[in-house]
């Protein structure tokens, strides 16, 4: 079992000029960890029984938080990936889950 659980929320100014530093720190953490993770470890769970990927979202990816607009855009996106590698794994053993507030459909 892998279990992602990442999160950087940093309140961040959708309404002018975000800071480039903080924003990648957010998207690199928040989203790019959880794939870069599973990436690297999926070969190994495709030979074992009963694998599972689980990873920790949040429902500001399906209502977003104004203050935390980058933050809610990487939980939106990796539900986006989470639900791609689930249909693409379907048949590979691989179990794929996501949790937060909003159950997936």
């Amino acid at each position: 079992m892998l279990i992602n659980n990442a999160g950087l929320m940093q309140v961040d100014a959708a309404d002018c000029r975000i800071d480039d530093t903080q924003m990648v720190s957010t998207i690199t953490t928040n989203l790019m960890g959880p794939i870069r993770m599973t990436s690297a470890l999926i070969e190994h769970l495709k030979t074992k029984q009963d694998a599972v990927v689980v990873y920790n979202t949040s429902a500001l990816g399906f209502v977003p938080l104004a203050a935390t607009a980058v933050y809610s855009s990487t939980k939106a996106a990796l539900h986006s990936y989470v639900m791609s590698q689930r249909f693409i794994l379907k048949g590979a053993g691989v179990r794929v889950r996501r949790r937060g507030c909003v159950p997936i459909r």
